[in-house]
Formats: C-alpha cells, structure tokens, sequence
C-alpha cells in the first residue's frame, strides 16, 4: 500500500475510540456500513487487522494499538495541511473623494462611510 485513505484511517481511529462501528458512524456522519467497509479496505491495504469484531464490542488488535499514534499523527497532519492551504478571503476597500464622483453616491453609502 503506498497511499492512506484519509476518510479510513478517520473510521479506524474513531471506532477504535469509540469501541463500536455504529457509534463511529454517527460521529463522522456516515452509515455504520460505510464505517465498516472504510475499516476492512484499510487493513486489507496494509495486510494487517486493526480491529477484532465482537457482537456488541469492537476491539483494537495488538497491530491496532501499534497503529493509533501514527493515526492521530496523520489526521492531524492533515488537518494543519488543510487550514494551509485554506484560501483567505480577500478584501479590497477603495477611497474616491466625494468631489471626484459627486454627492449621488454618497447618497447610496452605509451609515458612517
């Protein structure tokens, strides 16, 4: 595997806090089967399993504990990525004296400009 999908190791680390499928899924939401498919096609990349499936209680493999860490790291990572490469919005405020454009627009001016 070369790449992570974001969104899988989001449901991986989210239903390994929250020891259950269906409350990740209403964390991030999504379906719990979305949560679940994201889960099995993470650990089917990396050839590893993250997760053991009870009825009523999801547990975090040896190979699960292992991997949090780098999971907060990546999620994080991505997320300071992302606030990065947020585009700002731009203002641009231009000052035209009243007798350069005459007193009808300031008729159409806010209160106070």
């Amino acid at each position: 595997m070369n790449t992570l999908d974001i969104d899988a190791v989001a449901s991986f680390l989210r239903t390994a806090e929250l020891k259950s499928f269906t409350r990740a899924a209403e964390a991030l939401g999504t379906t719990q089967s979305l949560v679940s498919t994201r889960v099995k096609r993470l650990e089917d990349g990396l050839g590893r399993l993250l997760l053991q499936r009870h009825p009523q209680l999801v547990r975090l493999t040896a190979e699960g504990e292992r991997s949090l860490p780098a999971a907060r790291d990546l999620l994080a990572a991505h997320g300071k990525a992302l606030a990065a490469f947020a585009v700002a919005p731009e203002h641009i405020a231009v000052g035209i004296s009243e007798q350069a454009v005459g007193a009808e627009v300031r008729a159409g001016a806010p209160d106070g400009a």
